[in-house]
């Protein structure tokens, strides 16, 4: 789509971008920070093809119907490189970031992350006239620490005719000499929405997830999480297999290695789908208790930034305020820690429900 598709919205950023491409003074690289990851690829896509376009606009921008325009909205230009989090645990390994040294400490990872797939490989590769280096490193602070400091040697030292795009949701988790070396571009909508959560049924548990209703209660609730989990894993489960390509599997016929390959680089697409869609509904209940925190606080409902949560747990605001302001401290305190112990691979089923019973727990 063209850039000036996002003028309404981001009037600043686009106008300085496109000035930037009349008078040909492209970054080689720079950093969408903003709170939709959606938007931000959006923007994203936009802005490459702006860069890749062969019969741009009086403006600058993308005529979004040239061969190349098609190419970086479809995927498919000839110098474009995509990076975004698909291991297990939702990260970019060194892996996707430069080619992996051949020693069989490293074999699962060259399946999965061929060497002439990765980014610095990928950018390496020579051009045809009239083409440009692009790479987009979607969600760029999942990157491992290894990732970021390989990444880093590509940013100092640029090839011509490169453009290099990363967006985040939370920059500030990038090394600082990362963001430095990039032009940040902020795109905040200043409202996120909650529609999946909702969707999901999430808030009317939260609800019922009080300090002082004891383990019958957390035990349900934590019970019920762990079914919108199971469903999440079933969306997710139907997300990666909408993506696959049956071509594959009658190239690997009869092939075992191929057909190993191809299951082990599903489970792992798998994966780091079901994280993204937990992530977001963890987030949910981290502002769920953040809220309740800003009520207890003596914040009136109607000058919460979503008042419409606490409206779907079928709850009211008096129910909640009369919590005690040291639980609602706690709470929030165990919500950092169940995120914390998440990240860390701590067993899901286990860490909900300790988190459900010590928020229930009465008190003495």
């Amino acid at each position: 789509m063209p850039l000036a598709e996002f003028s309404d919205r981001f009037p600043h950023a686009v106008r300085g971008l496109l000035r930037a491409r009349q008078r040909q003074r492209l970054a080689h690289a720079y950093l969408f920070a903003g709170d939709s990851p959606e938007i931000l690829e959006q923007f994203a896509t936009a802005w490459l093809q702006v860069c890749a376009c062969q019969t741009p606009t009086d403006s600058g921008d993308a005529c979004d119907a040239c061969t190349a325009c098609r190419q970086v909205a479809d995927g498919c230009y000839p110098g474009l490189v995509c990076v975004r989090p698909v291991s297990r645990s939702r990260m970019i390994v060194l892996a996707q970031i430069r080619p992996a040294p051949h020693d069989k400490q490293t074999a699962l990872s060259q399946r999965l992350y061929p060497p002439d797939q990765s980014l610095i490989y990928r950018l390496n590769l020579s051009i045809s006239p009239g083409t440009m280096r692009l790479a987009l490193v979607q969600d760029a602070d999942r990157m491992t620490p290894e990732s970021e400091n390989s990444f880093l040697k590509t940013l100092e030292e640029p090839l011509p005719r490169t453009v290099i795009v990363l967006t985040s949701t939370q920059p500030k988790l990038l090394l600082p000499t990362i963001r430095s070396r990039c032009q940040i571009v902020t795109l905040l909508c200043n409202r996120r929405t909650y529609d999946f959560p909702v969707e999901c049924g999430l808030f009317p548990l939260l609800g019922r997830l009080r300090p002082g209703t004891g383990a019958s209660v957390a035990l349900d609730v934590s019970g019920r999480i762990r079914e919108l989990f199971a469903q999440l894993r079933a969306r997710a489960e139907e997300r990666i297999g909408g993506l696959d390509d049956d071509r594959w599997n009658v190239v690997a016929a009869g092939n075992a290695e191929l057909k190993k390959h191809l299951e082990e680089e599903r489970k792992t697409r798998l994966e780091a789908e079901y994280v993204r869609l937990r992530t977001v509904l963890l987030d949910a209940v981290e502002t769920w208790f953040q809220q309740l925190s800003a009520l207890v606080a003596g914040i009136p409902v109607t000058e919460l930034p979503h008042p419409e949560i606490i409206e779907n747990a079928g709850v009211t605001a008096d129910e909640l305020t009369a919590i005690p302001w040291d639980q609602v401290e706690k709470c929030c305190r165990l919500v950092a820690e169940l995120l914390r112990d998440l990240r860390s691979n701590v067993h899901e089923g286990l860490a909900l429900q300790a988190f459900c019973l010590s928020v229930c727990e009465k008190a003495l």
